[in-house]
């Protein structure tokens, strides 16, 4: 069915409700806007510091919609989405975690979905790390072009570091991650916050030598 015979029938059948009021189905469908402010949350979920430009490229390949950046900004205006910079700067590492994927146990059978996914990803151990400021789960943050290869050199011992493949050896690990072509700069950018949050930087991430 074509969209304009949908509006038609929309926009000309009517229903009766509860109260004796009389409305058109068309009262019952989302408005454009909101409609748009969903889809905007959905590509800040995979491109957690999209520009506003980024966001209209991605409206236009992913749903096929054509609007302005300063349509975008009146979008996030509107429903109080913070703009990249304020994303960047304001957020403490906590704030991030509404962009990670669940949580996964780090085996083979988990990273079957992310076949040459470009992401940052966590891993993290099932106790708490006492960090300067407060305790985390988080061991370790890192990114890659291709997700399911990196972790995977992490499951048969192969972790860039001595005390990354010992520790992966000795401990229950999870991982999660967010799927993003600028993995390399969110990865500064988390490494950074995480530093604010918690006074220092992950405990596998701190010792990058070959000791």
């Amino acid at each position: 069915m074509s969209k304009p015979i949908i509006s038609l029938i929309l926009n000309n059948t009517a229903y009766r409700d509860r109260d004796n009021n009389i409305h058109k189905l068309s009262y019952l469908t989302p408005k454009k806007y909101f409609l748009n402010y969903i889809r905007v949350k959905r590509i800040l979920s995979k491109y957690p510091l999209a520009t506003d430009e980024l966001i209209k490229k991605e409206l236009k390949t992913e749903f096929d919609i054509d609007i302005s950046t300063v349509q975008v900004f009146k979008i996030r205006k509107k429903y109080f989405i913070p703009s990249r910079t304020q994303r960047v700067h304001e957020n403490n590492y906590e704030s991030f975690e509404y962009y990670f994927s669940r949580p996964k146990l780090l085996i083979n059978e988990n990273l079957l979905k992310y076949k040459n996914s470009e992401a940052v990803y966590e891993l993290i151990s099932t106790s708490k790390i006492n960090y300067t400021y407060k305790e985390s789960h988080t061991v370790y943050i890192g990114s890659t072009k291709n997700l399911y290869k990196r972790l995977n050199e992490y499951i048969n011992s192969k972790g860039h570091t001595p005390k990354l493949r010992a520790y992966i050896k000795s401990n229950l690990i999870y991982f999660r991650a967010v799927e993003t072509k600028n993995y390399k700069g969110l990865e500064t950018i988390l490494l950074n916050k995480f530093i604010d949050s918690f006074g220092e930087l992950p405990l596998l991430n701190s010792n990058n030598s070959k000791k």
